[in-house]
């Protein structure tokens, strides 16, 4: 499967959900997910256990807000799955994707636009070596902030900052 193929799979399993009714909860570290409206946030406003460093919000032509949203975090840890070695031909370098499983999808920040799964991407060469050779599997990551973005195309980004890898099955 080429690489492009496969981000535009990965693009588009990002986009489907339905639509679901907003359930802000700006400030509490509860076990649900915290969701939000990148339309009414602002920088400095908190979002469970991450505070928005950046927002920045525009219509596309679709009338489809484009989310642009850097949240700032202490470091923690996440457990998921993890594809390896997909390659970007027009980035020339290997993706590392990852899928939180089920308990650390809580701890992400979302927003209120449609049902999604939170998924890291990891472009950077050295973060991505972290991984070894292995192709895919279990992890268990330390990570710093998060980027959420949604351009309704098929564009991927390095969306966490990755401080190592605590264990890989």
């Amino acid at each position: 499967m080429s690489g492009r193929l496969l981000l535009i799979i990965l693009g588009f399993m990002l986009l489907l959900g339905c639509s679901s009714p907003a359930n802000s909860d700006n400030g509490s570290d509860s076990e649900a997910p915290q969701t939000y409206d990148p339309r009414e946030v602002k920088a400095g406003d908190r979002i469970g256990a991450m505070t928005i460093g950046s927002v920045d919000i525009r219509e596309n032509a679709q009338d489809q807000p484009i989310v642009d949203i850097a949240f700032d975090s202490e470091p923690f840890e996440v457990t998921g799955t993890f594809e390896n070695g997909f390659v970007n031909p027009e980035l020339d370098k290997r993706i590392v994707f990852f899928l939180p499983d089920a308990e650390s999808q809580l701890l992400f920040p979302k927003h209120n636009l449609f049902d999604y799964e939170v998924r890291l991407y990891f472009l950077n060469q050295e973060a991505s070596a972290l991984f070894g050779d292995k192709p895919s599997g279990t992890a268990t990551l330390e990570i710093q902030g998060y980027h959420e973005l949604v351009r309704y195309n098929d564009d991927v980004i390095e969306n966490t900052r990755l401080i190592g890898v605590k264990t890989i099955e």
